[in-house]
This record gives structure tokens, C-alpha cells and sequence, in this order.
């Protein structure tokens, strides 16, 4: 999970994020199938903006 979320929070889409922590599982011992298939990927597609969050101004 966390190589899952290393590559979202770099902006890549959750299905590539997902994409790329399954191939780094598979080229780091987990060979079998059942140690990185079971994750799956349910609902949209999309990218998050992490960082810090805006600040409000004050209306007058």
C-alpha cells in the first residue's frame, strides 16, 4: 500500500498508482500471484491534489 500511495501522492491516477505498486510487488519476491492480485481498484479512476490546504480570506 504504501508504494500504492507514494505514486498517487506524485499525482499518477489511482489505476496507475495501483499499476505500478503491483509491478514493483512482482519484481520484489511477491511472485506469486495470490500475494498482489487481490487488490483491485473500485470507482473512478482519479488523480488527488495533496498539499497543503488553502487558506480562507476574509470577506468584509
Amino acid at each position: 500500500m504504501s508504494r500504492f500511495y507514494e505514486h498517487l501522492v506524485e499525482g499518477e491516477s489511482a489505476s496507475e498508482s495501483l499499476h505500478q505498486a503491483m509491478k514493483w510487488m512482482r519484481k520484489n519476491g511477491f511472485t506469486q500471484v495470490s500475494q498482489w492480485a487481490s487488490f483491485t481498484l473500485i470507482g473512478d479512476d482519479v488523480r488527488l491534489e495533496f498539499g497543503a490546504p488553502e487558506k480562507e480570506t476574509p470577506t468584509e
